[in-house]
């Protein structure tokens, strides 16, 4: 993000996706925040399908530097292991299984300084010895406060007669939403044993 804003390219617009979801919150701070927050009201799109088809549909040619949306949450809703929109198709490959196999990995691969800078973390942390033991460190980050009503909906939905299928989907494969003090704890010392 330090690099996108020395490049002192602001959005000149907003635009606000029809997302398929009940759980949309969506907030300007964080734009407001960077200075980034464009002066107009963000734009309303109306998109039956985040498919290239629709996409095109729904902006036309942009002539922009910059693409700004208040937030893709659930933009893109489709049903886990199932097929790619026929249109979809990216470089001669299936859109889907790009998106799995080349998108993601590279968006959720840390950027080389972020990773130098956790290697050393972890370096400082384990650098005292763990009683003539080689150390080993794991990370977990516990995020429960403002998800007890969310997972409450999340959970009256997977128990109605039509939830979406990404939540079903998650619910037969044994994930939770919200998880106990004790389910915590259980959890955390599963953990640990995995690790000796």
């Amino acid at each position: 993000m330090h690099e996108f804003l020395c490049l002192r390219r602001a959005p000149t617009q907003l635009f606000s996706l029809s997302i398929k979801t009940k759980f949309a919150n969506v907030s300007l701070k964080y734009f407001q925040a960077l200075g980034l927050l464009p002066r107009a009201p963000p734009q309303h799109v109306e998109m039956a399908a985040f498919t290239p088809a629709a996409i095109r549909d729904a902006f036309g040619g942009c002539r922009d530097q910059v693409l700004a949306f208040t937030s893709l949450f659930a933009a893109f809703d489709v049903k886990p292991l199932g097929a790619s929109p026929r249109e979809w198709r990216v470089g001669g490959q299936e859109g889907l299984p790009w998106l799995d196999q080349t998108v993601l990995p590279a968006l959720l691969s840390p950027q080389p300084r972020v990773a130098e800078a956790a290697q050393s973390i972890v370096q400082r942390i384990t650098s005292g010895g763990c009683g003539g033991r080689p150390c080993k460190l794991a990370c977990v980050h516990v995020r429960r406060g403002d998800f007890v009503d969310e997972c409450k909906r999340y959970m009256e939905e997977a128990n109605s007669k039509a939830p979406r299928q990404w939540l079903k989907y998650d619910i037969e494969q044994g994930w939770g939403c919200f998880q106990s003090d004790e389910e915590l704890e259980l959890n955390l010392e599963a953990l640990e044993r995995s690790e000796d």
